[in-house]
């Protein structure tokens, strides 16, 4: 059985009023047009609009800042943290310049400026929460699990209604063994968000540990009819239909994780203990 991966957290593009002045002005309304051009996915257009208005006036620090967050999203890291940089050097009050930045550290192994970067966001804001939840995921992944649900459960304070942090405080919890606990996050996540797939899944995980196969059978039923394109999930149903001694169905499920991920280990193993009790049967 897997869990899903931990996901970390980013600031959205921002905004500004349009104030006076010709330059001012002209480089707000290319922002302001960079952002919608962001929000319908037009990303290169975006990134065209934040160029000019960084041209115009190369001491904007929201152009900087939004133009981190396009480079973010097209996956060039680097010049991501070097705009976020440059976004934090002009307005050092930018804390969610510093968060995104620890976003893209993250995505680069940079744990260590990842953590110094959430820790900053939160000294000039102490209610970031997507800070306190970006760190409950580098800790998680260090496995200092403790510190994890701690960080966690800071977001959650600020912010009651974030899903993603009850969802991996549950994971977290599961880990260290508090599987009640962990099926209570789950299901809080759930929710606040009933089109979270990863929960349902996890949450069938923990009831599955307790041997209640009817509810993690309804969870991970629930899960795929979500998001039917996760091979974990298939897996995962496979092992409850294997519970069940239902191992036909299992191998289906089994073979259809392989399909969507020809290097899913587990459930290459797992077929391969279905097809076998199926040939002693």
């Amino acid at each position: 059985m897997n869990l899903f991966q931990q996901i970390f957290n980013r600031s959205k593009t921002k905004s500004i009023e349009l104030i006076d002045g010709d330059n001012i002005r002209e480089s707000l309304i290319l922002l302001k047009s960079g952002i919608k051009k962001e929000e319908s996915k037009d990303y290169f257009g975006a990134l065209e609009d934040f160029n000019k208005a960084i041209s115009i006036d190369p001491k904007f620090a929201d152009a900087f800042y939004n133009r981190g967050y396009i480079e973010e999203s097209l996956n060039d890291f680097p010049s991501a943290i070097q705009d976020y940089t440059r976004a934090i050097e002009l307005d050092p009050t930018m804390h969610d310049a510093y968060t995104n930045r620890g976003f893209a550290k993250c995505r680069l192994q940079d744990y260590r400026g990842a953590i110094k970067d959430f820790k900053s966001a939160i000294n000039i804001n102490p209610r970031d929460s997507r800070a306190y939840y970006n760190l409950g995921v580098v800790k998680y992944n260090q496995r200092d699990l403790e510190n994890a649900i701690k960080y966690y459960s800071s977001a959650i304070e600020i912010n009651p209604l974030y899903s993603n942090a009850y969802c991996n405080r549950g994971y977290a919890k599961y880990e260290l063994g508090n599987i009640n606990g962990a099926i209570q996050d789950y299901s809080r996540a759930v929710e606040i968000n009933p089109n979270d797939a990863e929960a349902y899944n996890n949450w069938s995980i923990a009831k599955l540990d307790l041997g209640d196969l009817d509810g993690a059978m309804k969870d991970i039923d629930k899960s795929i009819a979500i998001n039917p394109e996760e091979a974990e999930a298939y897996n995962n149903r496979g092992l409850v239909k294997a519970k069940l001694n239902n191992y036909n169905e299992a191998l289906k499920d089994f073979e259809r994780a392989i399909e969507i991920n020809p290097h899913h280990s587990n459930a290459i193993n797992n077929r391969d203990l279905a097809k076998k009790k199926l040939n002693e049967s």
